[in-house]
């Protein structure tokens, strides 16, 4: 389990707890960034290479919420210590979010047949759910490799989604989870409804 007796532990606890087990399971995220050089010779001709350096950044974290009907958000920052306050993350780069924008009860009929598909496929998710929310959200982690730059995390995101979601459900995915999009922490009121994140469930990869 991501957190071991969730039940029986404070929201702050819980959410203390997951995000020590992410911030060492996957301390950084990283971004290749392709750089155009170029150099002259002792001859003076002049030549042009490409290499490639890796970006890393931390998990990051912030506390979002409303104010007179306006969405305001703290600086992004790198988790290094625990905050109370911080309600909201990025998404993980090798994990996908599955959320449906559709009425409620179309959503939770689109997650179960879903959820259907990725027992069947063996991978490891949990899902969430906070009181407001349209539809339930799924998250599959150690979907992804760490070393993936963000187009390649969309691009198999997208292709993951194609291979998971039932056709007649696929027009419904929110595709803006396929990027680095925020998202509810995991045991933290939500922004916008007030209300925690709740875990119903936790599949283990088997």
């Amino acid at each position: 389990m991501i957190v071991e007796d969730y039940q029986n532990k404070s929201w702050i606890q819980c959410r203390k707890e997951f995000l020590e087990y992410w911030s060492v399971r996957h301390p950084m995220e990283v971004e290749k960034i392709k750089i155009e050089s170029q150099y002259t010779d002792k001859e003076g001709v002049s030549h042009r290479y490409t290499s490639y350096r890796h970006n890393y950044i931390g998990l990051k974290v912030c506390e979002m919420h409303l104010k007179e009907d306006k969405v305001c958000s703290s600086k992004d920052e790198t988790y290094c210590y625990f905050n109370k306050y911080w309600n909201t993350r990025y998404i993980f780069p090798t994990e996908w979010v599955c959320e449906f924008d559709i009425d409620h009860d179309t959503a939770v009929l689109a997650c179960c047949a879903t959820i259907v598909n990725l027992i069947e496929g063996k991978y490891h998710f949990a899902v969430w759910y906070a009181e407001g929310m349209r539809s339930p959200h799924i998250h599959i982690y150690d979907l992804l490799p760490e070393d993936l730059d963000k187009k390649t995390q969309v691009l198999l995101r997208r292709k993951f989604t194609e291979k998971i979601v039932p056709k007649e459900y696929l027009r419904y995915v929110d595709k803006a989870l396929f990027h680095n999009h925020k998202v509810c922490l995991e045991f933290a009121k939500h922004w916008k409804y007030g209300t925690h994140l709740k875990l119903l469930f936790e599949i283990p990869c088997s």
